[in-house]
């Protein structure tokens, strides 16, 4: 059981009578469904975007008039520029996506630290029980 569908089971067993219960666990899972399609959808559309903005900043360098990467092309394609060209954008895309995935990450473990700060410091919804039989004390 993930961590997550622990923390939903516990959240909504904790009322008194089993038609709650039973509403509670349905709308987790209503929520659990159509939450997890949105991050999925929001995670890799945000990974996609910052890879292609790894991918041009260095790209906006390789130019014509920039000596150095022109050797580079000249070089990795065996003289043949094109070949150059796409063997450093492949290079560049390569290398773009895994910087991507640790900003990206980076910035989901914050989240994630700061709702578990939250969460803690919530109140719970239950107070105490107490057990009618017994006197107060």
């Amino acid at each position: 059981m993930s961590p997550s569908s622990y923390a939903l089971s516990c959240l909504s067993s904790c009322s008194n009578s089993a038609a709650r219960w039973r509403t509670a666990r349905s709308l987790a899972t209503f929520l659990r469904t159509p939450g997890g399609s949105v991050s999925a959808s929001l995670t890799t559309f945000l990974w996609d975007r910052r890879a292609d903005q790894h991918h041009a900043r260095p790209a906006e360098h390789i130019t014509m008039y920039n000596p150095y990467a022109m050797r580079a092309v000249h070089q990795l394609g065996g003289g043949d520029d094109q070949v150059g060209a796409g063997i450093l954008n492949g290079m560049i895309t390569q290398q773009g996506y895994p910087i991507a995935f640790n900003e990206l990450f980076h910035a989901l473990g914050w989240i994630f630290l700061g709702l578990v700060v939250f969460v803690w410091l919530a109140r719970p919804p239950f107070g105490a029980k107490s057990d009618a039989g017994a006197g107060a004390h």
